[in-house]
């Protein structure tokens, strides 16, 4: 029963403490308290931001990987039409087409119609690799693959994955985003 009343002693203590201050000095200890929870929540929440991030990322790299893969063998069956460099150039202006606001249907499609069969696609996707998307008002959504920034301006234009998909299987070709 002793070690009850040491430990309730102290409780009064800082409560007596407490009921003494002033309002201001409740309104410090409050905004204080108000503060650190704000601060533990904040680290919660960015650590699982990092982590899934973290996830994205690796899921992304192997998808990197799986594609370069499938390239590999696609090749052997249908060889690439053009040199990779020029897959580079329509990967940068496939980003140019699509930062900011305003995005430009018309020039992606001119892109993606110049692709002859799946191995074009496929190194055209890989050449794009994953590339800082950037929102209609400057803000970074992350790192994102070719599919990916399609699937967000598919969100902005309607039917634009639905019109490249259509674009490639009319060409007869099988890769689809």
């Amino acid at each position: 029963m002793a070690e009850t009343q040491t430990q309730i002693q102290p409780r009064q203590r800082a409560y007596q403490y407490y009921t003494e201050l002033p309002s201001w000095g409740k309104g410090i200890i409050a905004a204080g308290g108000v503060l650190i929870i704000w601060k533990v929540v904040k680290k919660i929440k960015d650590d699982d931001e990092k982590r899934r991030q973290e996830e994205e990322s690796k899921d992304e790299k192997k998808e990197l990987s799986l594609l370069e893969k499938d390239l590999k063998e696609s090749i052997k069956k249908l060889p690439l039409t053009y040199v990779k460099s020029q897959y580079q150039t329509w990967a940068n202006q496939l980003e140019e087409y699509m930062q900011y606001a305003g995005t430009d249907k018309t020039g992606i499609l001119s892109i993606i119609k110049k692709m002859k069969n799946s191995s074009d696609v496929m190194q055209l996707a890989l050449s794009f690799g994953k590339r800082k998307y950037l929102s209609n008002f400057g803000v970074s959504v992350g790192w994102k693959t070719l599919g990916q920034f399609f699937a967000i301006e598919d969100s902005w234009l309607e039917y634009l994955v639905y019109d490249i998909n259509n674009t490639l299987k009319n060409k007869g070709i099988k890769y689809r985003f």
